[in-house]
């Protein structure tokens, strides 16, 4: 017996997630694991985020798993690289709190999304730099780009003319 997830792009940026077949829960979340990972590693963070979200469902009965910390950490995370804070922050309150207090990485990334939520730019990148775990680090090299992008993009919108320090410390950069 074995759980099949099908995976197609509707074109309106949106992704039908289809199962068949027969598998029990652990199936299923390890299914979505592997496509999450899947999305992650091609950089389609927007279905990894849904794929997230469907894990999160499947999962919720059984919060305090070994895994939780990390699947938080990069549901977190990916919620960020999106830029969409509200709902890292939401995602951040639903933590279990025994969850929260026993992954040093869970805080870690909800230090940067706090950063991040509170406009301290040049803190969040220097949070960044920690050493990340292997399925993570990958995740904090995108959200770093991310944020700098954005940060780009926004000193574009502010500035006719900028000052070389004003758009070292807006992207994360030394000035030299």
């Amino acid at each position: 017996s074995s759980l099949v997830f099908v995976f197609s792009d509707t074109g309106s940026g949106r992704m039908d997630v289809e199962s068949s077949g027969s598998g029990g829960a652990p199936a299923a979340e390890a299914s979505l694991d592997a496509a999450v990972t899947s999305s992650v590693a091609t950089g389609n963070y927007a279905a990894a985020a849904r794929l997230c979200e469907e894990l999160e469902l499947e999962t919720c009965s059984t919060p305090n798993t070994d895994a939780a910390p990390a699947r938080y950490a990069r549901h977190i995370m990916v919620y960020m690289i999106l830029n969409d804070l509200d709902n890292a922050r939401h995602l951040w309150r639903r933590i279990d709190e025994g969850i929260k207090a026993g992954g040093s990485e869970l805080e870690a990334t909800w230090e940067v999304g706090k950063l991040l939520w509170k406009r301290e730019i040049s803190a969040a990148y220097a949070a960044l730099q920690r050493t990340w775990s292997a399925e993570l680090a990958p995740l904090a090299t995108a959200l770093l780009e991310a944020v700098r992008e954005h940060e780009f993009a926004l000193l574009g919108k502010a500035y006719t003319n900028v000052g070389v320090s004003t758009a070292a410390a807006a992207l994360g950069m030394d000035e030299a």
